[in-house]
């Protein structure tokens, strides 16, 4: 063949692509295949964009958008989710032969009977709702192998309330409102969602209100815009702290883990959300903020906190212009504002004091009666309830209650401007006669707030008014006199802080023979903290060592759930170690023996 003939008569070739760079490029251009499409594309029979929620069409049409994670049928997902259930029923079986054969006849008869009873959806359910023994306690003369597991991790197994092996007569009790699962990805059913969110109302919204309790609950299942799945995975973060459901740890038997997989979860839909300022965002976030404050997280909270702030003046609800929020506005909805703005005044105001700092916020310009409008017919009662009869229900007081820590929130900031700004140009006089008008200030809403025996008695968050109260004494002075280098006479140093210390403990006992110290709003470690801080200037006193041994045993029993608590517990015991000063016995050994004697004061 004449291969100089071919070369003159073919045509040049075109340059190929490069081999090199263009493998990567069919691996980019493949379509992305979603998992599954939501349950409103999967009704209309629509094309769905996939995750996260919600997804475009959802999102044009304006309806509830959920994915339900048991519809993804891929052979991959199908296989982890039968491996995880097999492991659980394996374990589940285990559990329930080792029970019923160290169990006595009656006993036997009991797990029997709850397993066969009509309120329990299988045995799964039944199972979660007996007190079984640990795994250590039922194997004593098991295989070698088993012995080893359970040393590996004594402290998850050493203790049947770590991990929630709770008696039949706790578990059937109700929650108080039904909320389907789907409002979440976190592997929790129906009636943890539902346990949740019921701790929510009863032991946090109460004390720190940021949304409206009756409209949540009714745009749950009518309104997408004001329940999100944000908003919901954010409330089971802050509830998941007071509850001991195994299923709501992170990691089984790490306490500080308990709603870590809701925060997370909140966390994703938050990234998805880019930042859009909403209301459920906005009070998203602000819940996001106290989830932080639980685990001890002061900067990352504050920061979370101002992200909230600045959602909220991007919408108006603080120096907007007020065309924005005319009579075409419907009444209930500028109540729902109006509580998520005053709301955050609060929450502001109580984390700026703490921090030794002024808020630098302008009041919403909405009137705070308007947050306080409506409350007809809200009841509060302590859930869970061990008892039929234990708890009585009783009217709340929610709005009696919201508008007497605005009234001291107000008065709060005045004291913040005066101790961190104007105090610098004042005398000694002025300052001096300052003080003693923002004292009768104080007094007057504290006189102001219709508490009867049995309220006091029956609604922990009126005490935490009168908590709140003397907490801001507390910090008043404090700044007022080691900041300020205010002289005090020692009749003035009793006054305003042994008397306050003593009074708050005093609250916190009541909260304690009526509630008991397993569940303890979060609200309360502060002024906790600050009192027994308050007491050691009276150590040498006897008057002060029998209310510093409450304070030690309060705090070393809420350090088993908060991590803030926990904190707050070694810095004590820091401040306590470099003065040199002496404790009572008592209150040594408590404090030493938290997290191993707990269970006695719970």
């Amino acid at each position: 063949m004449n291969h100089n003939h071919l070369g003159r008569t073919l045509p040049t070739l075109a340059p190929g692509p490069r081999g090199a760079f263009a493998a990567p490029m069919t691996t980019i251009a493949k379509s992305r295949k979603n998992s599954t499409a939501c349950t409103s594309c999967k009704a209309a029979k629509r094309k769905c964009s996939g995750r996260p929620a919600p997804c475009k069409a959802c999102q044009t049409s304006k309806v509830a958008c959920i994915f339900d994670e048991s519809l993804d049928l891929r052979r991959k997902v199908a296989v982890r989710r039968t491996q995880g259930e097999l492991q659980h029923y394996k374990g589940l079986l285990t559990t329930l032969f080792n029970k019923i054969r160290d169990a006595d006849e009656a006993d036997t008869h009991k797990i029997v009977e709850a397993i066969q009873c009509s309120d329990f959806e299988d045995i799964t359910t039944a199972s979660e709702r007996l007190e079984l023994p640990s795994t250590e306690e039922s194997s004593s003369d098991s295989s070698s192998e088993d012995s080893e597991n359970d040393s590996e991790s004594p402290k998850e197994l050493s203790d049947p309330e770590k991990t929630m092996r709770l008696t039949i007569e706790r578990l059937c009790d109700t929650p108080l409102y039904q909320v389907p699962s789907s409002w979440t990805y976190c592997d929790a059913d129906d009636f943890v969602v539902s346990h949740l969110v019921s701790l929510y109302f009863t032991w946090d919204h109460p004390f720190s209100q940021i949304l409206d309790q009756d409209l949540f609950l009714i745009d749950m299942t009518v309104d997408p815009d004001f329940c999100t799945p944000f908003l919901m995975n954010s409330i089971l973060a802050v509830a998941a702290t007071y509850s001991d459901y195994p299923k709501i740890y992170a990691i089984r038997g790490i306490d500080s883990s308990r709603g870590q997989d809701f925060f997370e979860e909140a966390e994703r839909l938050w990234k998805a959300e880019r930042g859009r300022p909403t209301l459920a965002n906005i009070q998203a976030v602000t819940l996001m903020s106290r989830f932080l404050q639980f685990q001890g997280q002061r900067q990352a909270s504050w920061l979370m906190l101002k992200q909230a702030l600045q959602l909220a003046k991007d919408i108006g609800l603080f120096h907007s212009p007020r065309r924005h929020w005319g009579s075409h506005m419907p009444v209930r909805t500028r109540h729902v504002y109006a509580v998520a703005a005053w709301g955050l005044y609060i929450m502001n105001s109580e984390m700026s004091f703490e921090r030794g700092r002024a808020p630098d916020l302008e009041p919403p310009w909405s009137n705070p009666d308007t947050a306080c409008d409506y409350d007809e017919g809200i009841v509060w009662c302590a859930y869970p309830r061990f008892e039929k009869d234990d708890f009585q229900e009783l009217p709340a007081q929610l709005n009696a209650t919201f508008n007497q820590t605005v009234l001291l929130a107000k008065i709060a900031v005045r004291i913040q401007e005066f101790l961190f700004k104007e105090s610098w140009d004042m005398t000694k006089s002025e300052m001096e006669a300052t003080a003693d008008d923002l004292m009768n200030q104080l007094r007057l809403v504290i006189e102001g707030l219709p508490a009867s025996e049995v309220e006091q008695r029956e609604l922990p968050h009126v005490l935490l008014v009168h908590i709140k109260y003397h907490h801001t004494v507390l910090l008043f002075f404090e700044y007022l006199w080691d900041h300020q280098r205010m002289e005090a006479t020692p009749e003035q140093i009793r006054s305003y802080r042994l008397e306050p210390a003593k009074k708050i403990v005093e609250y916190l006992g009541v909260f304690e023979d009526r509630f008991g110290l397993r569940r303890v709003p979060r609200q309360m470690l502060e002024p906790a903290n600050r009192s027994l801080l308050a007491l050691l200037v009276f150590i040498e006193e006897e008057e002060s060592w029998e209310p510093m041994i409450d304070l030690c045993r309060f705090m070393a029993a809420c350090s088993t759930r908060f991590v803030l608590a926990e904190q707050m517990c070694l810095q004590f015991e820091l401040i306590i170690k470099a003065s040199n000063v002496v404790l009572p016995q008592e209150a040594y050994e408590v404090l030493k023996g938290r997290g191993v004697n707990a269970s006695d004061w719970l």
